[in-house]
């Protein structure tokens, strides 16, 4: 399939899967579960940088486990887009660390220290079986992980909700898997 084709594909996919995502129901006591099984995960992974995100629009929202872990003494940072076709920067996020809306409405720590993650958990719009992510369409975790990829080992840990679930992502060479996906009901890895 031609790259033109592939993401045309995905442009109308995109706009059926968030019109999907932002019509799930029972999102709290879902957020719940998957918040609990995200942390069970996490607290495994003693002295790991982690890369979350600050959740927007109708994404999964893994906040309160992000400030657990900063509570509990984990590096976590946050993604800030700096170049608009680059990779994501993550940036230290502490107790105190003051968060501004940047581009695309995203929350950014504010402070100069850079992390260079060992996991980064990744936002999504779909997702398939295979580890497949369908994103907004800016490449950014695709060019991020793949950045990463190329100096050291990382894991990639995608989060959604199970109805975000669909049959098959079309892909293209820039495209990066997930090491694993986890949501409200079962961790596919």
């Amino acid at each position: 399939m031609q790259i033109k084709s592939i993401i045309s594909e995905k442009s109308k996919m995109r706009v059926l899967l968030i019109e999907k995502r932002n019509k799930i129901k029972n999102t709290l006591q879902k957020k719940i579960l998957l918040n609990e099984k995200l942390l069970g995960f996490l607290k495994e992974k003693e002295n790991l940088s982690i890369a979350g995100y600050y959740a927007i629009k109708s994404e999964m929202n893994i906040t309160d486990s992000l400030k657990f872990l900063i509570k509990d003494n984990f590096e976590i940072s946050l993604p800030q887009i700096i170049k608009k076709n680059d990779s994501l920067v993550f940036k230290v996020w502490k107790k105190n660390t003051k968060l501004l809306k940047e581009n695309f409405n995203i929350y950014v720590p504010q402070s100069k220290k850079e992390s260079n993650p060992d996991l980064i958990i990744v936002p999504m719009v779909a997702f398939d079986k295979s580890k497949k992510r369908l994103g907004y369409g800016g490449g950014y975790y695709d060019r991020t992980i793949e950045k990463f990829k190329k100096n050291k080992a990382i894991l990639t840990v995608g989060i959604a909700f199970d109805e975000q679930e669909t049959e098959s992502i079309p892909t293209d060479k820039y495209d990066q898997n997930l090491n694993m996906i986890i949501t409200p009901s079962r961790i596919i890895a």
